[in-house]
């Protein structure tokens, strides 16, 4: 799970986190990913990341 606290959203913290995640799970040799998101403006933060 990853959040960001408000503070610090904006920055690329968010950003960051995903593609060193995503990155973890591929060389632990993930083929897919999963989201779920309770927050309403989360869809547009994953379609900016590829999703």
């Amino acid at each position: 799970m990853l959040f960001v606290e408000k503070p610090y959203r904006q920055r690329g913290y968010g950003s960051q986190l995903m593609e060193h995640a995503i990155e973890f799970a591929r060389k632990q040799g993930c083929n897919f990913v999963f989201l779920q998101s309770k927050s309403f403006q989360a869809p547009k933060f994953y379609k900016k990341l590829g999703f």
